[in-house]
């Protein structure tokens, strides 16, 4: 019999189970906890086909939950209130799902995966003032996901800052989308990629999105609204960038370099902006580069 350790404090807990077998597999944590200033920390190492749920309601609560060397292992982390922290950390895990879904500001939440192949992380927030991070390092047929809610309160909400992180990926897609509010951040990197594909929307105004990529990239961006920024970098050879930008007010700053003068390599930029008083950069270094700007 193997245990799982594990520690649930807080204010109030309303409903705990673990359940655990022999030879570590197939274990399976359900937690919740409602009111203030909980802590969950949720550990299964060594275990195939494991499964942690965790659910916080409240305020200025703290969630982890570290998976190590799991083999078709899931974490699904829930959020609802105000200032909660959550963080889930996949190792080694083949067939993984990592999820954080929360509701609500001040939310800040964090997954990480490493050594993984066919991995998947999400993470989806509504509200405003919320802060999402993912990273995954050293993965295959990898996917992540971030999707903010701003809202489309009078006056507008937002400030929601996005991060996501991909390096030494095979074949890995990740993308951003952020959905009303303003004033919104997103950055997103796939550092020594191959076959990366990249996706950037925003809807709102005074946004801000970048997208680095190195290696053998492809990467699709969209702003709908006013006052809004887009970079997108590209190095390595053979990139494509797509970029689209509806408003006024709009500038976007396109760079593709190649990193050496390959028969194979070449670059295709294709920029369209609808709107007024908008404004685009872009610069291409290599060979067989191809460029369309369209501004109507």
């Amino acid at each position: 019999m193997k245990l799982i350790p594990t520690l649930i404090t807080g204010a109030v807990l309303v409903a705990f189970a673990c359940t655990t077998a022999s030879a570590g597999d197939n274990n399976k944590v359900t937690a919740t906890q409602a009111n203030t200033n909980n802590v969950a920390t949720l550990s299964q190492l060594s275990s195939n086909l494991a499964e942690i749920t965790l659910n916080q309601n409240g305020v200025e609560n703290n969630a982890t939950v570290v998976q190590d060397a799991d083999q078709g292992s899931k974490a699904t982390l829930s959020q609802v209130g105000n200032t909660n922290l959550g963080s889930i950390v996949q190792a080694s895990a083949a067939n993984s799902i990592a999820e954080i879904k929360t509701i609500g500001l001040n939310h800040k939440a964090a997954i990480v995966q490493e050594n993984s192949k066919d991995a998947h992380a999400n993470i989806y927030q509504e509200g405003q003032s919320n802060t999402a991070t993912i990273e995954q390092k050293n993965v295959m047929s990898s996917y992540a996901y971030i999707y903010e809610n701003g809202g489309f309160s009078s006056p507008p909400g937002g400030f929601n800052s996005n991060t996501l992180t991909q390096t030494n990926t095979v074949y890995s897609i990740a993308m951003l989308s952020s959905i009303g509010g303003s004033n919104n951040i997103a950055s997103l990197t796939q550092q020594d990629s191959t076959y990366a594909t990249a996706r950037i929307q925003q809807g709102g105004n005074d946004n801000r999105a970048s997208s680095f990529q190195s290696g053998f990239g492809k990467s699709w961006a969209a702003q709908l609204g006013n006052a809004n920024n887009l970079v997108t970098n590209q190095t390595g050879g053979h990139n494509d960038s797509y970029l689209l930008q509806v408003g006024n007010a709009l500038t976007a700053d396109i760079s593709q370099v190649s990193s050496a003068n390959n028969s194979n390599d070449r670059n295709i930029a294709h920029v369209e902006q609808y709107g007024n008083t908008n404004a685009v950069t872009t610069t291409q270094v290599g060979i067989a580069n191809k460029l369309t700007i369209t501004q109507h």
